[in-house]
């Protein structure tokens, strides 16, 4: 069982902020001071809220940023879009979770030389290449510690890496988790 916990990002006044990382481990307190833009630490702090006092006082990140917990025997990932934040909390260590939020507004970043051939087909068959991208990325940070190239992921066909995609499609965004099959 996953618990997934999404957000709309707006203004925080600044005292709720500084309390918020204030309540942070000091290797997230860290990693959110180096975020330069304004509007990637405001995210990151929405997400971060999203996380219970206990989950924020365990967070820490991988050596290649992924974001974990130190003692809690929980998993999580983490995504952020210009207007919403979302996180998903795994029931133990042992079940991989992933998650990735676009909204529909956004132009794609990305172009489709990271799709794989499946990939292209499913874009060919009328779905949309942003529900194709949240799909990838949520299935890339399940993956994390199996250190694939993004582009050789291959999210038509999520059973090969032992993992279940599910998307939720709003008016304003694709919304992918990724958890164990």
């Amino acid at each position: 069982m996953t618990d997934i916990r999404i957000a709309e990002i707006r203004a925080i006044p600044i005292s709720k902020q500084k309390s918020l990382i204030n309540s942070l481990s000091p290797a997230a307190r860290e990693r959110l001071c180096k975020k330069r833009e304004p509007h990637l630490r405001l995210s990151s702090i929405v997400a971060y809220s999203l996380l219970t006092e206990k989950e924020r006082a365990d967070l820490d990140f991988t050596p290649a940023g992924a974001p974990i917990f130190q003692n809690l025997d929980k998993c999580i990932s983490i995504s952020h879009s210009q207007n919403y934040a979302c996180i998903v909390v795994s029931e133990s260590k042992n079940a991989r979770v992933g998650i990735d939020v676009e909204e529909k507004s956004s132009t794609p970043r990305n172009s489709t030389r990271f799709l794989t051939q499946n990939e292209q087909k499913m874009l060919e068959s009328g779905t949309a290449y942003l529900e194709i991208w949240t799909k990838k990325e949520a299935l890339f940070k399940f993956l994390k510690n199996d250190s694939l190239p993004l582009p050789t992921i291959d999210s038509a066909t999520p059973e090969k890496y032992g993992a279940t995609l599910e998307t939720r499609e709003t008016d304003e965004y694709y919304l992918t988790v990724c958890t164990e099959k």
